[in-house]
């Protein structure tokens, strides 16, 4: 039985008059995923380990539901999902995943859209459009061999826009209970043997207090509860 489309379970569900049901209306990264190292032998926390590829977020036109990947990308291959999350939105209220949903998931456009299909391409305007119709046949960047920058890693010269990220990640990590200088560092740079050391996230850091996308201390003590 096909679901009456007239019957709406979010406003999230209404399609732009300009857009079409199932295009990328909305995608950004998200922090790395980390997971903690436990020694066999101590049963404590050795390191902080960030999982392969990279995390975004990812709207769907007319979908009342926003999606949280972890995608990898290979060489010659398109971007693969290797982990998934769908929920409703904040501020939606809840809304029941169904088997049609699931199965109408289209896997290989959101993989694109966060890998690169959209985000890559952002500073084009001309390549925007086509790119949120149809990522999924934008992605010859990963099948050529040549590795885009996707706006990580750090910069030459330590601009407002790193050390506001900085300063994001930071706070992040402090919220998390993660090592900040570690978890800073993985934020930046996805890839272990690339990361910056703890003396230069601090003189990061450093920085962007002195700009002030920090304040003097916030970064001290246990982070308050937002129960509290």
């Amino acid at each position: 039985m096909v679901r009456n489309r007239s019957i709406l379970r979010s406003p999230l569900e209404v399609v732009h008059p300009l857009a079409t049901r199932g295009e990328i209306s909305f995608v950004d990264w998200l922090p790395p995923a980390v997971t903690r190292e436990v020694s066999k032998k101590t049963d404590r926390v050795t390191h902080d380990a960030g999982l392969p590829g990279h995390r975004s977020v990812v709207q769907l036109e007319g979908w009342p539901f926003q999606f949280e990947v972890r995608v990898v990308e290979t060489c010659g291959r398109p971007p693969q999902i290797v982990d998934l999350r769908i929920y409703a939105p904040g501020g939606f209220g809840d809304v029941v995943i169904t088997n049609s949903d699931l199965k109408a998931v289209p896997l290989a456009r959101i993989a694109a859209a966060a890998g690169s299909g959209v985000l890559t391409s952002l500073h084009d305007v001309r390549a925007v459009p086509d790119r949120l119709a149809a990522p999924e046949e934008h992605t010859a960047a990963s099948e050529s061999g040549h590795k885009q920058s996707r706006g990580r890693g750090r910069p030459r010269k330590l601009t407002d826009e790193f050390l506001r990220r900085v300063a994001e990640y930071a706070r992040e990590g402090r919220l998390h209970g993660y090592p900040i200088n570690r978890y800073v560092a993985a934020c930046i740079e996805p890839e272990p043997k690339k990361r910056a050391r703890p003396e230069t996230v601090r003189s990061w850091l450093a920085k962007a207090r002195e700009r002030q996308f920090l304040i003097p201390g916030e970064l001290l003590g246990k982070p308050r509860s937002e129960l509290a």
